[in-house]
């Protein structure tokens, strides 16, 4: 995954925490952390992902979820929305 170029901005400047777990290998998780600073990111973009489709994979649409949280600088909840994704695999 790739961070949005607006994150590298000395008033944003956030980076990029991305992993899979080999007990859930099907779930991406991307962090966007900064543990030196609390700056506020604003709204927009954040980062984009290039997935490789296995070649065995079946024909059709394939949802991606997105289950966005955020904490504020004293590790309490903030409201953040964000959407889902679909991938389509071609015959």
């Amino acid at each position: 995954c790739t961070r949005d170029p607006r994150l590298a901005d000395p008033s944003i400047d956030k980076g990029l925490l991305v992993s899979v777990n080999s007990a859930t290998p099907r779930r991406l998780r991307v962090g966007v952390i900064n543990i030196m600073n609390a700056n506020i990111i604003t709204d927009g973009p954040l980062f984009t992902c290039t997935f490789t489709i296995a070649g065995g994979a079946t024909p059709g649409d394939k949802a991606l979820t997105n289950t966005p949280s955020a904490s504020s600088p004293g590790a309490t909840s903030v409201p953040v929305t964000g959407t889902g994704a679909t991938i389509t695999v071609l015959p």
